[in-house]
């Protein structure tokens, strides 16, 4: 017996505030991130078929299209067909080879042991040629008391378009002299097939001169521009002389409205004037203990007599962290070794509860190269925080323990203080571009990623961690940039500096800064420049030179990462990719790249790269909006990086990875003095 189960990806939706006006909206300018997000597809759920009464194998589907089908099929077929695809459409097929129910066989067991492993499969169906065009176009003048009239355009959608619709590009132009209207001339409007449905399957054309008119629409789907629909003509007719007095309306208004702006300020000078009222009045204050938000115990809570104190850690502005042994936290442990971080017993309640809703970020990560989140006591004084126990520390207290001037070392390294090798440093940079790949995944921005904020376990295997908690630790590293509080503008993004824009992109740029700081054993980035001098260098461009002694392959990674252009950096999972042959063996066995979640969004990107550069695709970006990026870019933006990541698995040399990194001398920054958006950056004496 062979069940097959038959996926769809299906269109995401957005859901949009209800209040939201339409007339009032800005038209944002549709970056490629936000199209990625609004446009792209999902996958249901695949699930191992069960029998009995408690079978999961349903079918669905969406109006005549497959959505979800299950068959179960005679153990000799090598084949099934299967109709009503949508075209041009992902779909994912998944396989479980089944058995017979053995005699004498528990129900459990059968139910456990009966299917093998999914075997799975993602294609996408062909494109349908001519199904890409809209239907009955339709053109009103709308009557209206404004100088220049308005037309609404209406159409019905296509019938059976490639994959869906994602946008209509409506244009116009005017037609001189008898002459026919060209697409050359003429004005394009474009707007998603989310405002098509909001504003009633219809667009509004706006200030249209007297004249002849020819429209025409043309839809845009996943398979890029369809086909253009026939023209229709429009007549604007001039208006009537009858309108010709509205200055006359105009100038009584305008008297009108400086007479209620006279009587204003005539009341409000004589209540200045008067002698005030003896009437007593009541100010309302605000206590700011108050606290909006209330922390909600969970299945996370431990009882806080689990916990034991071994010794402290370090101090912090929240309170002291301590090293600790928590009793039957995990499952099968009697005991665990973890780390236990506190609130001060004088912090405010605001305080206690910004602190735990920072370790509440910790609860939806469950990959190994993220440190994970064992447990809170929030119940009682003080408030405590349990977390995996990372013995080496902060990546950054690592690296500079092991400079050859150091002058002494962590507990329990001990004879292994000589700088590490290029393939140690690899091998912690695959693990941290790992958790952060699973954070992207999970739609997470970690906006602080710097050596501090990584943690090195006792086996060295580094994590990412702490989120926003190990700020007050290193406070010098952070600046104070007007009054958006402290910012880490030495590892921040040109866009995030001049912008406040967070994305993956900027945890990209900030991970090549952490790169930066291995290769360098924890120097300071810009040494040399102060954080304004910082702030103005990277908005125009510059980046960090080559450490000495740093090997052509790690610097590569990181020119990679500081691409001024946030689409031409590489995605975590492509640095995952790319550093994959120099990891050690374990990290198949613990890694998210490896996991078919990883593995399947991977081959998503791929797939799109290797269109971009294997085929001639319709730009759609530039039908859409005059631009040279398709809608998606998507593909515009794999292609650039995989270009620029193409020479590292040449130019990696096996001899200089067991060579020991030296830091790198001090030397500040050489400020070249170049034009830029703020002005040219003159030199400046080191600080």
């Amino acid at each position: 017996m062979c069940p097959i189960l038959f996926h769809v990806y299906v269109k995401a939706d957005r859901v949009r505030p209800s209040n939201e006006s339409a007339s009032k909206r800005p038209r944002l300018r549709r970056s490629v991130d936000d199209s990625v997000n609004s446009m792209l597809v999902i996958l249901s759920d695949p699930h191992v078929p069960l029998v009995g009464p408690d079978s999961n194998n349903t079918n669905a589907t969406d109006g005549k299209y497959v959505k979800s089908l299950f068959y179960d099929l005679e153990g000799s077929a090598r084949s099934l067909t299967v109709d009503s695809l949508r075209h041009f459409t992902w779909y994912t097929v998944n396989v479980w080879a089944c058995r017979e129910r053995h005699e004498n066989e528990s129900a459990d067991t059968f139910q456990l042991e009966r299917c093998s492993k999914r075997a799975h499969y993602t294609f996408r169906t062909l494109e349908k040629l001519n199904a890409d065009v809209v239907r009955n176009l339709h053109a009103e003048i709308l009557p209206s008391n404004k100088t220049l009239p308005e037309v609404n355009v209406t159409w019905q959608p296509p019938e059976d378009p490639n994959g869906f619709v994602v946008a209509y590009n409506v244009h116009h132009s005017r037609v001189e002299d008898g002459s026919q209207g060209s697409q050359e001339s003429g004005l394009a409007s474009c707007i998603t097939a989310e405002e098509y449905e909001q504003y009633g399957r219809s667009f509004l054309i706006r200030s249209l001169a007297p004249g002849n008119y020819s429209l025409r629409v043309t839809p845009l789907s996943l398979s890029g521009a369809g086909n253009v629909s026939t023209d229709l003509y429009v007549f604007i007719p001039e208006r009537t002389a009858e309108l010709t007095y509205e200055w006359v309306w105009g100038v009584v208004v305008g008297c009108l409205a400086l007479l209620a702006l006279a009587a204003a300020g005539a009341w409000a000078a004589r209540r200045a004037l008067l002698p005030p009222a003896d009437a007593p009045k009541l100010f309302a204050s605000v206590n700011p203990e108050y606290v909006s938000s209330v922390y909600v115990p969970d299945e996370w809570e431990v009882p806080r007599s689990s916990i034991e104190f071994i010794r402290e850690l370090g101090q912090g502005s929240f309170g002291m962290v301590y090293e600790g042994i928590a009793k039957n936290i995990e499952k099968g442990k009697p005991e665990t070794r973890c780390a236990v971080k506190t609130v001060n017993e004088h912090a405010t309640d605001r305080e206690r509860i910004e602190f735990l809703n920072e370790a509440s970020v910790m609860k939806a990560f469950d990959t190994f190269h993220v440190v994970r989140l064992l447990g809170v006591v929030s119940r009682g004084q003080p408030t405590l925080v349990v977390m995996e126990l990372m013995e080496q520390g902060d990546l950054k207290s690592y690296l500079r323990s092991h400079r050859p001037d150091a002058e002494g070392s962590l507990p329990g390294k001990g004879p292994a203080a000589a700088p590490p090798t290029l393939q140690n440093i690899l091998q912690m940079a695959i693990e941290i571009a790992d958790g952060m790949a699973y954070l992207s995944a999970k739609k997470f921005v970690h906006r602080d990623l710097a050596a501090r904020n990584c943690m090195v376990a006792g086996d060295l295997t580094v994590k990412v961690g702490d989120f926003g908690m190990t700020r007050d630790i290193y406070e010098t590293d952070y600046y104070r940039k007007g009054t958006k509080g402290l910012l880490p503008v030495r590892w921040m993004s040109p866009e995030s500096l001049k912008d406040g824009v967070f994305s993956s992109n900027t945890d990209v740029w900030s991970y090549g800064v952490v790169l930066w700081e291995m290769a360098t054993l924890a120097m300071q980035p810009y040494q040399g420049l102060s954080n304004e001098q910082v702030v103005r260098y990277v908005v125009e461009g510059g980046v960090m030179e080559r450490p000495e002694h740093c090997p052509d392959r790690l610097y590569e990674l990181m020119r990679a990462c500081w691409a001024h252009r946030p689409a031409a950096r590489p995605s975590f999972l492509q640095l995952v990719a790319d550093l994959a042959p120099s990891a050690q063996p374990h990290f198949r066995h613990r890694s998210f790249f490896h996991t078919p979640q990883g593995q399947e969004m991977y081959a998503l990107q791929r797939t799109a790269a290797e269109e971009e550069t294997d085929m001639t695709e319709v730009n759609v970006g530039a039908v859409a909006t005059g631009s040279g990026s398709n809608l998606f870019g998507v593909s515009g933006r794999l292609a650039s990086w995989v270009r620029e990541l193409s020479s590292l698995r040449s130019r990696g040399s096996d001899d200089a990875a067991a060579e020991p990194l030296a830091p790198a001398e001090p030397r500040p920054i050489a400020l070249k003095a170049r034009a830029g958006p703020n002005g040219a950056l003159r030199d400046a004496a080191a600080c």
